[in-house]
């Protein structure tokens, strides 16, 4: 493949920029692995719009039942949706709607990892952030404990990253309700997360959720209020919301 020279990435639209490695315009992106590489060296801290906060555990359904005691304190319906057993990761979206960084929860920036991963929309309608988990599809697993095989392959900016999938599970910034920025984020493309309400005893809803025919593993169940003004309201600590709970399968 020849190597394309100032004035030819020049005239390049911003379309086909985005198909070719930003380190030596030379190759198509995924192909360059010394770039590739270099990239993933070059990982950096950026600062987060907002903490990726993880999620306070119920470990039976005594404590699940005295959280939802407590969440009906607040207004709005509560609703449960899997929690999925992945790599958390934030992306980011600028003023012209072009994914421009993807970073972990700890704050390290996978962004050359994540332009490899199929199913993720490289320019969405506005600026934002979608907050999700990268999985390894059940199916594509081969024995291989999914989680881990997904960590592993983001870490080290592999070729496995192909076979990784994204489901989206929050639209940051977003007033509303949840369901809402779930919807929202159907409708730029993103995969996400199915959602039940829950009206009644949780028994029920766990078995429905565990029961849901899904791509990929999962280790709980999340319980949240719906609406987001009220998921505000009740605060959170340092390291978890108060408005979210996560019910515990299995460790």
């Amino acid at each position: 493949m020849s190597v394309i020279n100032e004035t030819q990435k020049t005239d390049m639209n911003e379309r086909q920029q985005r198909d070719y490695c930003r380190w030596c315009w030379g190759h198509s992106y995924g192909d360059c692995k010394p770039c590739a590489l270099y990239e993933a060296n070059e990982r950096k801290k950026p600062t987060m719009n907002a903490p990726m906060l993880s999620l306070n555990k119920a470990y039976s359904h005594a404590e699940l039942s005295y959280w939802l005691e407590w969440a009906s304190n607040y207004d709005g319906m509560v609703v449960a949706s899997p929690k999925v057993d992945g790599m958390a990761i934030a992306l980011r979206y600028d003023d012209t709607g072009r994914l421009y960084e993807a970073v972990s929860r700890s704050g390290m920036d996978y962004t050359a990892s994540v332009m490899r991963i199929p199913g993720i929309p490289s320019r969405i309608f506005y600026p934002c952030e979608v907050r999700g988990e990268i999985y390894m599809p059940l199916l594509a697993a081969h024995g291989r404990r999914p989680r881990e095989a997904a960590s592993a392959a983001v870490r080290a900016c592999s070729e496995t990253c192909k076979e990784l999938r994204f489901v989206a599970y929050d639209l940051d910034g977003v007033p509303g309700m949840w369901r809402d920025r779930m919807t929202a984020c159907r409708l730029m493309g993103f995969e996400t997360v199915p959602t039940w309400t829950v009206v009644d005893e949780p028994e029920g809803v766990i078995a429905r959720v565990c029961a849901y025919s899904r791509p990929y593993d999962i280790d709980g169940i999340v319980f949240r209020l719906d609406d987001v003004s009220e998921f505000e309201r009740a605060g959170s600590t340092r390291y978890a919301p108060h408005g979210a709970i996560a019910f515990k399968l299995y460790d």
